[in-house]
């Protein structure tokens, strides 16, 4: 039997909630944090998110992950032809890796969510804005990120999947649009970058740039502090720089119809790759395809000469540092590449993007593929924490985006919303003694995010969240206890700053590695770890008049030395260790990665 029309909301764009129809909602990503949401008096559902199953979330992400190595292959292949080069598969990985691990699982997710909305044959009337797609195409990746987590971006997506497979069961009503695109959003909200410290930076770095070119180690974004960063490049006898060309900007032409009308042949095996085959190229980045030259261009001017090209950030982000590594890579250099930031590993993150580009890839936890390396986490080199009072529990909340943008690990979804609820449970069972001194290190950064800490105002009260703190480090040396809320890289930086530090997480939305089963146990039998937030906060009431003793006793201890052995530990001479590392790299010639 057909069910009534109801109509079908597809973003959080309220120009297509219609008036006073039935709603249904394609997620949670169409209903953001505003307590003026026009939903009063309108009768709404929301379709069950597909993820919400572990086993289809599993088997759909080796899916990706097989369907990511089939597109790349099939994309060397056309960008070669179509910028007339011969480049190898790695050099093209470095360089799209990051946009199409993204671009497949946000797609993925769009047409699963459609699917789940459409099964058993149930018709629909939606509301679809007439964009123009071309305002829509990225320049690069980080206007990228910006557009998957943007309305426009997604409405038009889900629009194309309607039109491409759902056009018998959908009814689609345009309406015109006379508002930004994401992309001019972006571009009004770029903070300046006229600060007097950051001109004396390019100064200096400029100045730096002018007196050498050849280098033991670039290193971009490596996550060293300033002050380890000059101890490191003094061991290796080279002018300590920020590398600030890596991060100018590019001039780069406007996106051309003509040459996105048919992208390569993947192979199309299902009705979702013939749509992917059919919207890859429409999509891909101006830096990827008219602009690739352009960028090119920027990154032959670049001076630096390096043995070794390192970071920890730029790899996942910067498509002129890409371009120019990929271009070292293929010149015989060595890319070492680093974890950035981490506690427990997660089981399912990026399709091992990292490991696939980096000849050695410096990790803080034990080694877990062939070119891991252990070393000290530069990003903790200077995380120990001087406390000045012994006052507040801390609670380091989650912020991460509305839409689901990856197939990995951690919260997405309405997962994101029982996450949250989770801590709201903890607090509310905090005794009157201990909540009086609750400080709330939350985020809110607006259009396409979570917004935590705008929810968290209005549930907790706008006095617990705190706003003085410019950084986690000032946060932590107020506190008396510090409670994380995911175990990512917070939770290694409370561990760290010598701090009693426990962890509060959902468990089921948080795929860790099994390696470290044992470590979990352990941690959760000796009360650093919790998932039940009445057990967390009974024992926070219990410790909270001196959570020192606990955090000092013998078992506790023992524990915590087992963290740092397995997920991360800065040793003593972590100067040596990192000098000698790039050496013995510096001194090998067998360790280059291969150029296929």
């Amino acid at each position: 039997m057909i069910e009534t029309e109801k109509l079908l909301v597809t973003t959080a764009l309220l120009d297509s909630w219609g008036s006073n129809e039935e709603i249904v909602f394609l997620g949670e990503w169409c209903k953001p944090y505003d307590v003026e949401l026009p939903l009063e008096g309108r009768v709404y559902s929301t379709v069950p998110f597909h993820w919400s199953d572990d086993a289809k979330f599993r088997s759909d992400h080796d899916y990706l992950a097989g369907l990511l190595e089939r597109v790349l292959n099939r994309l060397v292949l056309w960008l070669n032809d179509y910028h007339e080069v011969n480049r190898s598969s790695r050099y093209w990985r470095i360089i799209l890796g990051p946009w199409l691990l993204h671009y497949l699982s946000t797609v993925w997710d769009r047409w699963e969510s459609m699917k789940k909305a459409c099964e058993g044959g149930r018709n629909y009337t939606t509301i679809a804005l007439d964009l123009n797609e071309l305002s829509l195409i990225p320049r690069d990746f980080k206007e990228f990120e910006v557009g998957i987590r943007h309305d426009l971006w997604n409405h038009n997506l889900i629009k194309s999947i309607i039109d491409w497979e759902y056009s018998e069961q959908i009814t689609v009503l345009e309406r015109p649009f006379t508002g930004l695109y994401s992309s001019e959003e972006y571009e009004s909200r770029r903070p300046p970058d006229d600060s007097l410290r950051d001109k004396i930076v390019h100064i200096i770095d400029s100045i730096a740039d002018r007196i050498q070119k050849k280098y033991c180690v670039v290193c971009v974004s490596g996550s060293f502090d300033s002050f380890s960063l000059l101890r490191l490049a003094a061991r290796l006898r080279q002018l300590p720089r920020k590398h600030c060309e890596f991060f100018e900007e590019v001039s780069l032409p406007k996106p051309s119809s003509m040459c996105r009308v048919t992208g390569p042949n993947i192979g199309a095996g299902n009705r979702f790759e013939s749509f992917l085959e059919s919207h890859l190229i429409r999509q891909i980045p101006i830096t990827y395809l008219e602009g690739y030259k352009n960028v090119l261009d920027q990154a032959d001017k670049i001076r630096s000469d390096p043995q070794i090209v390192f970071t920890a950030n730029e790899h996942l982000v910067n498509d002129l540092f890409n371009i120019w590594s990929a271009n070292q890579v293929s010149q015989g250099k060595k890319l070492i590449v680093s974890q950035h930031g981490g506690a427990i590993r997660s089981e399912m993150a990026v399709f091992l993007h990292q490991e696939k580009i980096s000849d050695k890839m410096t990790v803080w936890h034990q080694p877990r593929e062939p070119n891991h390396v252990q070393l000290s986490p530069t990003k903790l080199i200077s995380a120990k924490v001087k406390r000045r009072i012994k006052r507040d529990l801390t609670l380091v909340a989650l912020e991460t985006k509305r839409y689901v943008y990856r197939a990995a690990s951690g919260p997405k979804g309405p997962g994101v919303l029982e996450d949250y609820s989770q801590k709201i449970d903890f607090i509310g069972k905090l005794s009157p003694q201990v909540k009086a001194h609750l400080s709330i290190r939350a985020k809110s950064y607006g259009t396409g995010y979570f917004n935590s800490k705008k929810r968290f105002e209005e549930d907790v009260g706008i006095h617990r969240c705190d706003t003085s703190s410019r950084t986690i480090r000032e946060a932590f040396a107020r506190s008396r206890l510090i409670v994380c809320t995911y175990p990512q890289t917070t939770f290694s930086e409370g561990m760290y700053s010598g701090i009693p530090t426990i962890m509060l997480y959902s468990e089921k939305l948080w795929q860790l590695d099994s390696f470290f089963s044992g470590l979990l146990t352990e941690l959760k039998d000796n009360g650093v770890i919790f998932s039940d937030p009445a057990s967390a906060a009974r024992h926070v009431n219990e410790i909270w008049k001196n959570p020192d003793e606990w955090w000092a006793q013998p078992d506790v201890t023992k524990v915590r030395e087992m963290f740092f052995d397995m997920c991360g530990r800065v040793r003593a001479d972590w100067l040596h260790e990192w000098e000698q590392f790039f050496r013995n790299e510096l001194s090998g010639d067998n360790n280059v990665g291969s150029e296929t």
